[in-house]
């Protein structure tokens, strides 16, 4: 097995076709390791970044790809040399691995370990997102403690997600029905009842940049209105948006869904289907919108729309009740960092304490709220 590095976007842009032949064969192929999404978050946010993507071949066929970049950065007044998963910052990216080819996993981990153990111009290794059940992140925590590095590793977001059943009535009558019943009751049929209703469950067909202003603009004013900065005040993130949708839809990836009521566009969602999967990544909200529950209505036409073809619903990051009520349970992303080096593992042992000490006072304070209820 031959392993060679790619180092410029000119490179990188000429994998395309390669990439995602070799996705299509991967057991955890996802979204967020698509050539599209890749490529855009390394044109947007590479800036101050080299790449530094692994490539392995067998007999000239591409059998894995580690995408990674490295860059030198500042942490608590530390310079270190750092080597980090592309994607892994900003745009929210989950379930970042490497691609590799179904069977082939144990040899192309063991040969892309021993590369980067090999290679000195890093004291950081940071894994951040990995899927939780990926072998990356056993394989890379063992070769870490073995090599003598400070290893650390820590469960980063929680994703709730859910396997669709094959029938609208299998999925109306699951253990949750009793939320869907009283969503279907007092907000779909209410509203359709009350209100002129447009439902656009997907507008790929239609110039993209408008819908995706109004997403931004309706995304930012519900953010806002709680006192709280959203996720498009980053012009970055609005640039990121803007190109990777068109790639996306290009490649029949893209699903932006909207409702109007009354004429008005109140509640968007932002979602793509990539093999069998559905991810919900942004939505937003008017405040008439939230005043008539249209969020649960395009939810519920988006679910209706989704049973019987797509395997799984993936709500991404964040553990907010109502993920939970449509039906979904818990699955993780973790961190894994290789700290090698005096420096380097002084700045992963004390960032390790602080996390510690930051979760102690969490659960403080939690048990102290709980009581005084």
């Amino acid at each position: 097995m031959k392993l060679t590095q790619i180092t410029t976007p000119t490179q990188l842009h000429a994998l395309q076709e390669r990439w995602t032949h070799l996705l299509q064969t991967a057991p955890g192929r996802n979204l967020f390791l698509t050539f599209e999404w890749v490529s855009t978050w390394w044109d947007v946010f590479g800036a101050g970044k080299e790449l530094f993507i692994l490539l392995a071949e067998d007999q000239g066929e591409l059998v894995a790809i580690a995408p990674l970049y490295a860059h030198t950065r500042a942490i608590a007044g530390v310079s270190l040399r750092e080597i980090g998963l592309l994607g892994n910052q900003s745009v929210g990216s989950d379930f970042l691995d490497f691609i590799i080819r179904e069977g082939r996993e144990p040899e192309v981990l063991a040969a892309f370990g021993e590369a980067l153990r090999q290679e000195s111009g890093w004291e950081r290794l940071m894994l951040d997102d990995v899927d939780g059940d990926s072998a990356l992140v056993n394989h890379f925590r063992s070769l870490g403690r073995t090599s003598g590095c400070y290893v650390s590793q820590r469960r980063a977001s929680t994703c709730p997600a859910m396997t669709l059943p094959a029938t609208w009535d299998e999925f109306m009558g699951q253990p949750d029905k009793i939320f869907k019943r009283i969503v279907q009751r007092e907000c779909v049929k209410k509203l359709h009842k009350r209100h002129q209703v447009e439902l656009l469950l997907s507008v790929g067909d239609q110039p993209l940049e408008p819908w995706l202003q109004k997403l931004f603009a309706l995304h930012t004013d519900r953010w806002h209105s709680v006192g709280q900065p959203g996720a498009f005040d980053d012009v970055r993130m609005k640039e990121f948006y803007l190109k990777v949708s068109e790639l996306l839809n290009r490649s029949g990836i893209l699903r932006l869904s909207a409702l109007r009521v009354n004429g008005n566009v109140d509640v968007m969602e932002y979602g793509a289907v990539y093999g069998d999967t559905y991810y919900s990544l942004q939505g937003g909200c008017s405040a008439k919108g939230l005043e008539l529950k249209a969020g649960h209505v395009l939810q519920y036409h988006i679910f209706e729309s989704l049973v019987g073809h797509i395997r799984e619903f993936r709500f991404l990051r964040g553990a907010e009740r109502y993920k939970y009520q449509w039906g979904c349970d818990d699955r993780w992303t973790a961190c894994v960092g290789i700290h090698r080096g005096i420096k380097a593992q002084a700045v992963g042992r004390s960032q390790s304490v602080a996390r510690f000490f930051k979760g102690m006072v969490k659960r403080v304070i939690r048990l102290g709220s709980s009581r005084r209820k």
